[in-house]
């Protein structure tokens, strides 16, 4: 694994168990609020933030074994990078644009995290197949975004990352959030 995508990993594993330290102190009420009839509740916007990364990595591992074939970033998937992290980063809330990151609301924490530990270190081992002839390809086709490389796409999922961390912090301070 190269230096910058070992920062851009080291960064992510500090926001995710930031994120694990704050849900352990949740009761069971807490994780499966939702605001509304429409609105996730934690649990669901965790399970989405998993399977958003297990997409993502499983995508990754998928086009290192064809890394000859991928083509070099360029401005395009500079300004579509920019753009994408500079809409996550807003209050907006957006339609999930696949339905494999719809939450299922099946699993429990504790499931959750298991199989987010997991993917973790899938995703390490993805990542550790980066080397310097890949770091500038377009390794990752986001949905809306388009073709992103390996820097790109770990920034998109710090962006993403933090913009649920919003979504969390807003269904904690709703006025029937149980205490």
């Amino acid at each position: 694994m190269i230096l910058l995508v070992e920062k851009e990993v080291a960064s992510l594993e500090k926001y995710h168990q930031e994120l694990l330290d704050e849900i352990d102190t949740l009761t069971e009420e807490q994780l499966i609020f939702k605001p509304d009839a429409n609105s996730w509740s934690i649990i669901e916007v965790l399970e989405h933030m998993y399977l958003t990364e297990k997409g993502t990595f499983l995508y990754i591992k998928k086009q290192t074994k064809r890394a000859d074939e991928l083509k070099k970033a360029g401005l395009k998937s500079k300004f579509n990078s920019f753009v994408l992290n500079r809409a996550l980063a807003s209050t907006h809330k957006y339609k999930v644009p696949v339905k494999q990151a719809l939450p299922t609301a099946e699993l429990n924490l504790e499931e959750l995290k298991e199989k987010w530990d997991s993917l973790r270190e899938l995703g390490k081992k993805a990542l550790d197949m980066i080397d310097v002839n890949l770091a500038n390809k377009l390794i990752f086709k986001h949905p809306v975004a388009g073709m992103l490389n390996i820097i790109q796409t770990l920034r998109f999922l710090e962006a993403h990352f933090n913009h649920h961390l919003k979504q969390i912090a807003r269904i904690k301070k709703h006025p029937d959030f149980p205490q």
